[in-house]
């Protein structure tokens, strides 16, 4: 994790050679009206190609938006993350809150994370952490999004308002999680959530990852189960360890962004359901 982002989002013209003049210098090209080319200022490394209705919000504004909500929120701001060669930029701030789930200890945190390529809007989320495992797990705010249009910096306003929305989201993704706690299942059950999320096939043979992925996901399973009990909260606490310790890829962004985010997702939604 880092104080600050040292680098910003830069703006360039994409040029283009016509396959018939390929020995055309660069100021004889033509410029391509539609597009942009975005990079980092640091070492010009590509971050993306975007259409003109593209408005960037920079890290300069990115960081000044995380310092004014951890002031607003009474968070401490402990640092930011870079995804995907800066792709993606995330910044946590810290609850000072001592909050338990099902009797155990868990650390909170909002994410605010943004992109550069355009694979995800402004967002504000929540992340936890179980301490006594370091399992993480999360939510995003589905009525905090800001997209990148020209409106964005109009509203990249972080209020009272989308503060009490915030921690509304946040209570009630709790206070399902807390439920799941009294609902049991049977290791066949949990065993056939993870067979869903697999796509797992019974009429045919299944390859080699996916029987890989469905054996380490059950010892997850098992290994959570065994601690604290085949319910739902512990099948969903196996699935979290099984993103978090196996997966370990989105476990440094405390699962609120890439695969490890949507597998929890899934998780949470099967068990919801069933």
């Amino acid at each position: 994790m880092k104080d600050k982002l040292n680098w910003d989002i830069q703006k360039q013209n994409v040029f283009y050679r016509p396959s018939e003049e390929a020995s055309l210098p660069i100021w004889e090209l033509d410029q391509d009206k539609d597009v942009s080319r975005y990079v980092r200022s640091d070492n010009e490394e590509k971050l993306s190609i975007m259409s003109k209705s593209y408005t960037p919000f920079t890290n300069s504004e990115f960081m000044r938006m995380a310092n004014d909500i951890a002031t607003l929120t009474n968070h401490e701001l402990k640092g930011y993350q870079e995804w995907k060669g800066g792709k993606v930029v995330l910044a946590y701030l810290k609850s000072h809150d001592h909050r338990q789930l099902q009797g155990h200890d868990i650390k909170e945190y909002i994410v605010l994370g943004n992109s550069h390529d355009g694979s995800t809007s402004l967002f504000v989320g929540y992340a936890a952490q179980m301490i006594r495992c370091m399992n993480a797990f999360g939510t995003i705010s589905q009525n905090i999004k800001m997209y990148h249009t020209k409106s964005i910096h109009d509203k990249a306003l972080f209020s009272t308002t989308e503060f009490s929305n915030y921690i509304n989201q946040r209570n009630t993704f709790l206070k399902q999680l807390d439920s799941f706690g009294g609902q049991e299942m049977t290791p066949i059950e949990v065993e056939k959530m993870c067979e869903h999320l697999v796509k797992w096939k019974h009429d045919e043979l299944n390859s080699t990852r996916k029987s890989n992925i469905k054996n380490l996901m059950m010892e997850s399973m098992h290994k959570e189960c065994g601690e604290l009990g085949w319910t739902k909260f512990g099948a969903y606490q196996g699935m979290t360890h099984y993103t978090t310790h196996k997966m370990t890829k989105s476990a440094e962004q405390l699962n609120i962004v890439g695969a490890g985010f949507r597998r929890n997702a899934e998780a949470f939604k099967y068990l919801q359901n069933n």
